[in-house]
């Protein structure tokens, strides 16, 4: 198959988002003929519900899919052969989705073959897109924040009320918010509802780390002109934080993450410290003056690299951890 460009890419997701009719296959040959899509914020592919009366439609998250499998490849598809409530033919019109740990399945015929095609397709690019995203902090941040507001959304409504959004925070989130920062927000957008990126905002606006804002303000130059929205630190002052705060090591892996293939090295350089800027930095301005903001400090200091667990004992098996149970001691203590 020849690689797609992005424009291509983006009109076969257009594709998706608009849907099609696709049969549900159950084992015991129930059939379901449902509009399948892609939600437009490409998080999940679910179903039009017509019938009210019945539950709400489930949603397929991207970012749990195990795989996409091609053709007549589950014990469904098989039983459904055995049985001769399927034909062979049909082989090329079928696909499967597995997800949740391969604890969900199901098993889907399209129209024909082309119209399969582009739903394999799709969905095998955005759990690509999806799996290189998860490498970064911030993004599965936003991952996490997105699917809880998708999680309450009804039906295709694609907002929440003031209500919902505070029952979020405090629900999901674990999120204090005063009555007067929350209708300040409200008042300010002029709204009674919330988009997915309207809420993102609220979120990041009222989970502002102001103990990490006093610390960048030691060293950070004029701070008496910025505020927390606007503070930064440059990279030699970073570098200086680093240095004399957290005696930071780095840990370098290689691609195939190989248990005994990494090595640690000092962060001792502006040059260092310009990567970890452009890596954990989500404004683009701030990534091209070498300057990181109090959100990107914080994903920086949330990241792996950065716990207090060394992240070269977490990570990996690092101990003879073969021997039967009774062979090791158990460190404990009176609350643990």
């Amino acid at each position: 198959m020849l690689t797609k460009t992005q424009e291509q890419m983006n009109e076969l997701l257009r594709e998706l988002k608009l849907g099609c009719v696709l049969v549900e296959q159950k084992y015991d040959g129930t059939k379901c003929f449902r509009h399948y899509y892609l939600h437009k914020s490409e998080q999940f592919v679910t179903y039009r519900q017509t019938n009210r009366t019945l539950p709400s439609p489930i949603r397929y998250y991207i970012n749990q899919i195990d795989e996409i499998r091609v053709g007549f490849k589950t014990r469904t598809f098989d039983r459904l052969i055995k049985h001769k409530l399927l034909r062979q033919d049909d082989e090329q019109c079928a696909f499967s989705i597995f997800s949740n740990n391969y604890r969900d399945e199901i098993n889907l015929l399209a129209n024909d073959e082309e119209i399969r095609n582009i739903w394999i397709e799709g969905l095998q690019y955005l759990i690509e897109i999806h799996s290189q995203i998860q490498q970064n902090y911030l993004t599965n941040e936003t991952n996490w924040i997105l699917n809880s507001f998708y999680s309450i959304t009804k039906q295709r409504s694609d907002s929440l009320s003031k209500d919902e959004c505070r029952q979020l925070l405090i629900d999901t989130f674990n999120t204090k918010v005063s009555d007067e920062d929350f209708e300040r927000f409200f008042q300010k957008i002029d709204k009674n509802s919330l988009v997915s990126d309207e809420f993102l905002e609220l979120f990041h606006s009222i989970t502002l780390r102001h103990d990490l804002y006093k610390i960048m303000k030691k060293y950070a130059n004029n701070t008496e002109n910025q505020t927390i929205d606007s503070l930064y630190l440059t990279a030699e002052q970073l570098l200086e934080f680093l240095q004399k705060e957290q005696n930071q090591f780095v840990l370098k892996t290689r691609k195939n993450d190989s248990k005994c293939d990494f090595t640690l090295e000092s962060i001792n350089t502006n040059e260092q410290v310009k990567e970890l800027i452009q890596q954990f930095e989500s404004n683009d301005q701030m990534k091209e003056n070498g300057h990181i903001s109090l959100k990107g400090f914080r994903d920086l200091l949330l990241s792996d690299d950065f716990t207090l667990m060394k992240p070269w004992c977490s990570r990996f098996v690092y101990q003879d951890m073969t021997r039967p149970l009774n062979d090791y001691y158990i460190n404990t203590s009176y609350n643990t």
